[in-house]
């Protein structure tokens, strides 16, 4: 069971080497929820992260290749795979735009840029990332839960005829994690025929 005692200020980083999006134009979110830390360079993005891990970025930076560098760079080197990056392109390239994205960016904002669309890009995607968390929080409770109740559950897919257990029905049954159940019938070998 997990207590939230306070409500946490989110976070968002705003990187732009073009002075384009100014701290202003966020005004309409909630000081009180949600502080703007701005930085003008892909290098103060990377000191921010040792320092604190925001819950968001918006990247606006003036290369491509090195944004989109930038945008790897914080997936894999700080595993900030749920936090959601907006990038922001000066043109409507196809390689830009594919390019951020194969880099796991979250979203591509491209000109005009609209300052109401991008407030709420930046709401709705602050608020997906909280459903995640909750969701993250939730799923590490029921395993919790599972594990001391000694229960487990399994799913049947009749279309795929796929069969999946939890981990707690593995440990239950003393079954390695490794050796995978893909179906009902390699499953029930491991039932008593009575």
């Amino acid at each position: 069971m997990t207590i939230k005692r306070y409500r946490k200020q989110l976070t968002l980083l705003l990187a732009d080497d073009r002075a384009i999006i100014r701290p202003d134009d966020f005004q309409q979110l909630d000081a009180r929820d949600i502080g703007v830390v701005a930085v003008s360079s892909a290098q103060e993005v990377l000191v921010h992260f040792e320092v604190q891990i925001p819950d968001m970025v918006i990247l606006n930076i003036a290369k491509v290749d090195e944004g989109v560098e930038l945008c790897r760079k914080i997936r894999t080197d700080y595993q900030a795979w749920d936090l959601p990056i907006i990038a922001v392109i000066a043109d409507c390239e196809e390689r830009s735009i594919r390019a951020y994205y194969e880099a796991e960016a979250s979203d591509v904002l491209l000109p005009p840029i609209s300052e109401l669309a991008l407030y709420w890009r930046v709401k709705n995607w602050l608020k997906a990332r909280s459903t995640y968390e909750n969701l993250y929080d939730n799923n590490k409770c029921l395993l919790l839960t599972q594990s001391l109740a000694q229960l487990g559950y399994w799913q049947w897919d009749l279309c795929e005829n796929t069969f999946t257990l939890s981990r707690s029905l593995y440990t239950l049954l003393g079954i390695s994690l490794k050796r995978c159940h893909q179906t009902l019938d390699e499953f029930l070998d491991y039932v008593h025929p009575d």
